[in-house]
């Protein structure tokens, strides 16, 4: 039988008929579904939540970019955004007063890895801040002790809104790390794993 030959006789039978190709698709008169035969099972509901997940171009190219992974940077300040940064290894290679700024948080679930590229030169700083000072950080630091084997940790401050490496105290040494998820609005997680010499201090601050 041919396909003008089915969709006459669906028509009849109260049946709504397409063609994709060399497939039938059919509707019958209770809704249920049909491609190649098959009926397909999920609910209206179901197809209009598949319908809403359709990404943006600017997600596919996040998702897709692999090209890029590490991202190494020499230049300030430096402005991060989700689109260019998230899921990247970002190499900070300035050893004198590297800026970085995160975007607002939002719960976006945007995640930025930073490796200290270069020890931070003497009264010189490498600083991360939040987008505004009401953006915090909740999270912790380990930093190793130049005269044992031994780490302190310090935690985030309620109010902590940056994190400050003075390539002493605080951290900064080449290969020093800092992790941070955008976990909320307003709020980043972060992991800071540094060594430091002279007698250890937090990297968190609160700007003001």
């Amino acid at each position: 039988m041919s396909y003008s030959h089915f969709k006459k006789l669906a028509g009849i039978l109260g049946l709504w008929v397409g063609k994709a190709g060399a497939e039938i698709q059919i509707a019958d008169a209770d809704g249920h579904l049909y491609q190649g035969g098959t009926e397909l099972t999920p609910t209206g509901a179901e197809i209009n939540k598949l319908a809403g997940l359709a990404p943006t171009a600017a997600e596919i190219t996040r998702a897709c970019d692999v090209s890029t992974r590490i991202v190494t940077v020499a230049t300030t300040p430096l402005a991060i955004t989700e689109l260019a940064h998230d899921g990247k290894v970002i190499v900070l290679t300035k050893a004198d007063d590297q800026a970085v700024t995160l975007p607002a948080a939002t719960g976006s679930g945007t995640k930025l890895h930073f490796i200290q590229g270069v020890a931070v030169t003497g009264g010189k700083h490498t600083t991360i801040n939040t987008a505004a000072l009401d953006n915090v950080l909740i999270g912790n630091a380990i930093v190793a002790q130049d005269s044992a084997d031994t780490a302190v940790m310090f935690e985030a401050a309620a109010t902590a809104n940056g994190i400050s490496f003075d390539g002493s105290t605080t951290g900064g040494l080449k290969g020093d790390s800092v992790e941070l998820i955008d976990v909320a609005a307003k709020v980043w997680w972060v992991r800071v794993i540094a060594a430091a010499t002279g007698s250890e201090a937090t990297p968190f601050v609160t700007r003001s």
